[in-house]
């Protein structure tokens, strides 16, 4: 991880190449016979300018400007990261686009909505996104399961404890009910810039417990929501989303391949009734790390069988057809 800091120069400087890094660099050229060296130094210089986090210029406070460096390192360090996956397939792409939304370092806040089927790789994504940004906040929490945990009892005030406990780490602080926890989140969040995801939400409820307003955090803060249901997106208002959309079928073939075969692509034999794996899955990375795992050391003759059983009954639930005996 490369964090530059730029002490009385200006970035751009070294984006253009002008004033005083353009003369150092024009030295360079002249030092050195090198001018491969050069150019690749040249380019080294505008992708860290591009990278640019810190800046102090003239009479800038210093002992401010040191104690900001400490304290970012400081939330890298202690971050704690969510496993994404063994085999990331076609993550990458998707939480670029995700990230184009999230635009941190913006000082608005923004509620980001990613939708799409079950099984579609929301939470992966998400996952992947917390751990890229999470560090470039004050705070940030997790939310996860909100559909299952909210069916228990207490289940939202227990989300409403976890994500305060998240973000102020103390523990001793109680919610007695829905209202109050709103209340609390509001007055405590609300100076906070914060990273907060909220996975898997199904109802209306949970967000207005959640994350009612983008005015109950602070400025620069990000709120991420996954669901099944765009409706209730818009039902929030969140304006900025993303549809996670199937896997295409290299990205599919890779990473049933992973699983069914720990390479990335099938062994002779197989290649068939790959394909053939790939229609029951229909793009979905769950279906394909279901069936998968599934099929790995399975002989050809199982291969076939659990296969017959897709076509058989193509819209039942991927887990309950795919259980070889």
């Amino acid at each position: 991880m490369v964090l530059p800091v730029f002490y009385n120069v200006n970035p751009s400087e070294g984006r253009h190449q002008t004033k005083s890094s353009g003369e150092a660099l024009a030295k360079l050229e002249e030092r050195f016979k090198d001018s491969a060296r050069v150019q690749r130094w040249k380019a080294c210089v505008k992708e860290v300018a591009n990278l640019s986090r810190w800046q102090l210029e003239g009479n800038g406070n210093e002992s401010k400007f040191i104690q900001e460096i400490a304290q970012a390192i400081t939330r890298i360090v202690n971050c704690t990261y969510l496993n994404v996956a063994k085999h990331p397939i076609g993550v990458e792409s998707r939480v670029h686009a995700i990230n184009m939304l999230l635009s941190v370092g913006m000082n608005d806040i923004r509620m980001i909505g990613v939708f799409g089927v079950g099984g579609i790789g929301k939470t992966t994504i998400t996952k992947a996104i917390y751990n890229l940004n999470a560090y470039q906040f004050e705070d940030s929490c997790f939310l996860a399961n909100v559909r299952e945990t909210s069916k228990r009892e207490c289940g939202l005030v227990q989300l409403q404890e976890k994500l305060l406990y998240d973000i102020l780490g103390d523990s001793s602080l109680k919610v007695d009910n829905v209202d109050r926890g709103i209340n609390i989140i509001k007055e405590r969040l609300c100076c906070k810039r914060i990273l907060l995801v909220l996975d898997d939400v199904d109802q209306l409820a949970q967000l207005e417990a959640l994350s009612g307003e983008s005015g109950w955090f602070g400025l620069g803060s990000r709120i991420i929501i996954t669901t099944r249901d765009k409706h209730l997106l818009t039902k929030h208002k969140v304006d900025l989303t993303y549809k996670v959309k199937e896997m295409d079928h290299d990205e599919a073939l890779q990473l049933f391949s992973w699983h069914a075969f720990k390479k990335d692509k099938p062994i002779d034999g197989f290649v068939q009734l790959s394909e053939h794996a790939l229609r029951c899955a229909r793009g979905l990375p769950l279906a394909l790390v279901v069936l998968g795992s599934n099929l790995y050391g399975r002989s050809l003759h199982e291969w076939k069988s659990a296969l017959d059983k897709c076509k058989r009954l193509p819209n039942k639930n991927i887990h309950n057809i795919l259980r070889i005996s």
